[in-house]
């Protein structure tokens, strides 16, 4: 994954960004939401701590680095047959507005070998 400022872009938000995987709760179940689970699978390298992408660059996660927040369910792991979707959210800073322009772009799904897969 790689974030970038796009030319003529204001900034990037200025907490950085998270990125989440929202997760079924089983493969057999359609209804979204009520099929998701309570909270997304958050990227969190050290399994605790919410991981914030705060520069440009290239960003590279594995799925093991997405865990249930404080608030979820931390008996759940992640599966990687249910995951729905992904979100990219900028962080915000209580009582302050700010505006930002960035963009995500070369998302690039690999293998355990840093091979290119198609999702």
């Amino acid at each position: 994954m790689r974030v970038e400022r796009p030319a003529g872009a204001n900034d990037a938000p200025a907490a950085g960004i998270s990125v989440a995987l929202p997760a079924s709760k089983e493969a057999s179940c359609a209804a979204i939401p009520d099929c998701l689970t309570a909270a997304a699978f958050v990227l969190m390298e050290d399994g605790t701590t919410q991981t914030i992408i705060e520069n440009p660059g290239p960003v590279t996660a594995s799925l093991d680095a997405f865990h249930q927040p404080s608030w979820g369910d931390a008996s759940l792991a992640l599966d990687k047959n249910l995951i729905v979707g992904i979100q990219f959210e900028p962080m915000t800073l209580p009582g302050v507005t700010y505006d930002y322009d960035f963009c995500v772009q070369d998302l690039t799904f690999l293998d355990s070998g840093g091979q290119r897969v198609a999702p």
